[in-house]
């Protein structure tokens, strides 16, 4: 994997108020992010649940969503 320069180009840097202070990764959904040596992809999207009444089932359905994608980018290691 090729590491790319941080630059203005690909990475939103904020300074100061109103839009807060920090940086921000990755300019569009499409741009590529990744962490801990995982080959950048870009922004996963997570279908949501189709319902408004949370059950067991449904909740286990989001954080396993939620798990894949942060899994995606290398935030988190699920296996083992």
């Amino acid at each position: 994997m090729a590491v790319n320069s941080v630059t203005t180009s690909n990475v939103r840097w904020y300074n100061g108020n109103p839009t807060g202070d920090g940086v921000g990764l990755g300019k569009t959904a499409l741009s590529k992010v990744g962490f801990y040596g995982i080959t950048p992809v870009v922004q996963a999207a997570i279908t949501a649940v189709g319902t408004t009444t949370a059950t067991t089932a449904l909740n286990e359905t989001k954080i396993d969503r939620l798990y894949a994608a942060l899994e995606l980018v290398g935030i988190i290691a699920t296996g083992g």
